[in-house]
Order: C-alpha cells, then sequence, then structure tokens
C-alpha cells in the first residue's frame, strides 16, 4: 500500500479548491442568463467527494477534519477553530490537519526511513529489469 504525502494532499486540496471556484463562476454565469429559477451544478461533484474520501481513509480521518477544512472553514479562510483532543485549535491550513492526524505523524518521523526503503526497491526494480534485458 503506497501512502500519500502533504504535497500530494496539497495539490488535491488545490484541485476541489479549483472545481468549486469554476462551479460557482458557472453558476452565476448560467444564472444571469436565465430569467426564472436557478440553476446549481454538480457536475464533477462525485470526483470531489472521492478525492475527500480517499483523504479521510489514507489519513484515518475519523473526525472529519478535511470534509470541516473545505467546506465549513473553507480552506482556512474563514479562521474557524475546532476542538480537537480537547484544544480549541486553528485549522488554516492542510499541514495543521496532517499534524494532527496519527497515521500522518508516524509518516513524518518515518520519512527518511521511508524514502530509502524506496530508493532501495527501485535499485532492484532497475537491476532486475537489466538483467531481464540481457537474457534476451
Amino acid at each position: 500500500m503506497g501512502i500519500i504525502t502533504d504535497i500530494q494532499v496539497n495539490s488535491m486540496l488545490d484541485s476541489i479548491k479549483e472545481y468549486q471556484e469554476e462551479i460557482r463562476k458557472a453558476n452565476e454565469f448560467i444564472n444571469s442568463i436565465i430569467y426564472e429559477g436557478s440553476v446549481d451544478l454538480k457536475i464533477g461533484s462525485n470526483l470531489m467527494d472521492s478525492l475527500i474520501d480517499l483523504m479521510e481513509i489514507a489519513f484515518n480521518d475519523e473526525d472529519g477534519l478535511f470534509v470541516w477544512y473545505i467546506f465549513e472553514n473553507e480552506f482556512g479562510k474563514n479562521k474557524l477553530t475546532r476542538k480537537i483532543d480537547g484544544d480549541e485549535v486553528n485549522i488554516d491550513s492542510a499541514r495543521k490537519i496532517l499534524d494532527r492526524l496519527s497515521k500522518h505523524t508516524e509518516y513524518v518521523n518515518n520519512l527518511d526511513e521511508l524514502r530509502l526503503q524506496n530508493l532501495q526497491q527501485e535499485k532492484e526494480r532497475k537491476s532486475k529489469r537489466r538483467v531481464a534485458k540481457s537474457k534476451s
């Protein structure tokens, strides 16, 4: 099983934020040309939900910090605090969410070891490929 890094989480969160902004603009445009009623586009919302689910599973987010950060705190823009482990915490970045999630903390503590393991595995794969090519 692979590990999702904080860089990848930030990339996913940036994609969700960009998606939300594009949908907001599309809704505004469509509603500006409609005379009666209004439209609320939901195109791509399943993909956004899947990204959020992936982050929640990967980081064991049982408290819904990602959902809260995205929808209620608007990616930290609202400067809201949340009670976590008895402490009132200002969550204004993805980094602060990741720091609070135990699985990520273990990952950060073992990052150098994981990098070395990945490098060793890559060397072994390359070596096996060379051997296979030389036999053919």
